[in-house]
């Protein structure tokens, strides 16, 4: 665990570049709830075949480069709106053991604020914020436990990208 919380953190520092850095926290994750909300309407659906899931975006969004360093703590992909203000990055690392979500909700506890079990189509996620740098993410895990997924979304003070965004979250799904 101690490594993936390494993990997470190198993920933290790489996310300065979209504004993101971790925050300390105490709280123990909360007990599971499930979003019920609608997707995306007339968005893009992005399948990641290689890591079994897709998401809907909006369709005007453009995808963004993700630098070398982004690449290297673990950004898969990140996009944002036509005018910059709003972004999601997807992040994967590999955990060096295999995990379950209760024990990978305990490491962000120790780390970010407001973790909280959910469920999204099925899919059991772990949520949290990061206050200080105004993100909000959902992580997931492989379905070997060995691999975490984040998606990320900023800014969380932007009340109306806050619905916008658990659209994108609850469009989350496997691929079939």
């Amino acid at each position: 665990m101690k490594k993936m919380l390494a993990l997470l953190l190198s993920l933290a520092l790489c996310l300065l570049a979209v504004g993101a850095v971790a925050e300390t926290a105490t709280e123990a994750p909360a007990t599971d709830s499930a979003i019920e909300v609608n997707p995306v309407e007339n968005g893009t659906v992005v399948p990641f075949a290689d890591h079994n899931f897709q998401i809907t975006l909006p369709s005007d969004w453009n995808v963004l480069e993700v630098s070398d360093d982004q690449a290297t703590a673990g950004i898969i992909y990140s996009c944002a709106n036509p005018e910059g203000t709003r972004t999601v990055s997807i992040a994967y690392t590999e955990l060096a053991a295999a995990t379950d979500l209760n024990a990978a909700a305990t490491e962000l506890a120790n780390t970010y604020e407001n973790v909280q079990m959910l469920t999204i189509n099925s899919i059991p996620f772990v949520s949290y914020s990061i206050k200080e740098n105004d993100v909000n993410g959902i992580a997931t895990l492989n379905a070997a436990g060995t691999g975490l997924y984040q998606f990320l979304f900023y800014p969380a003070s932007d009340e109306d990208y806050g619905s916008l965004a658990l659209q994108i979250a609850a469009s989350i799904d496997t691929i079939q």
